[in-house]
C-alpha cells in the first residue's frame, strides 16, 4: 500500500487554478527534476503539462516515491484516470476544502477506482528508474 509521508493513504485530490506553492517555491534536485520532466513533455498542450507537473509535485509530497517513480505514477494517471478522477486527486493534495467540493461530484466507484489506482499504480512505479 502507498502512503503519504505523515502514513496516511492517499486517496484522491484537485486541481487548484493557480501553481501550487511546491511549484513556485520547490528548488531541491529532488522534486524539480521530476517536475520539469513532467512539465516539458513535447506533446502536450500547455493545460495538459500543468497538470502533468502538479500530479509530479503531489506524487512527490504525498507518495515519497522517486523523481522516475512520479514521472511512471504521473504518465499512468493521465491514461488512465478520468477527468474527474485527476482533479480529484489533485484536489486532495493541493486544496483539501476544494476536494470536499469536488468529492459530492464523485461516485464511490470513482473513489474505490482511484484508491486501487494509487495503491496498484504506486506499487509498480515505485521501481521505476
Amino acid at each position: 500500500m502507498v502512503k503519504t509521508k505523515n502514513g496516511v493513504f492517499i486517496a484522491a485530490v484537485l486541481m487548484s487554478l493557480s501553481a501550487p506553492a511546491w511549484a513556485q517555491t520547490s528548488k531541491t534536485p529532488e522534486t524539480q527534476g521530476a517536475v520539469q520532466t513532467a512539465a516539458t513533455a513535447q506533446a502536450a498542450p500547455d493545460a495538459d503539462r500543468l497538470e502533468r507537473a502538479r500530479l509530479a509535485g503531489a506524487c512527490l509530497g504525498q507518495l515519497g516515491l522517486s523523481e522516475a517513480g512520479c514521472v511512471c505514477f504521473t504518465e499512468r494517471a493521465v491514461a488512465e484516470l478520468s477527468n474527474l478522477q485527476r482533479d480529484y486527486l489533485l484536489a486532495t493534495a493541493i486544496a483539501p476544502r476544494a476536494a470536499e467540493r469536488i468529492g459530492r461530484d464523485v461516485k464511490p466507484a470513482d473513489l474505490q477506482s482511484l484508491a486501487k489506482f494509487i495503491d496498484a499504480v504506486g506499487q509498480v512505479c515505485a521501481g521505476a528508474k
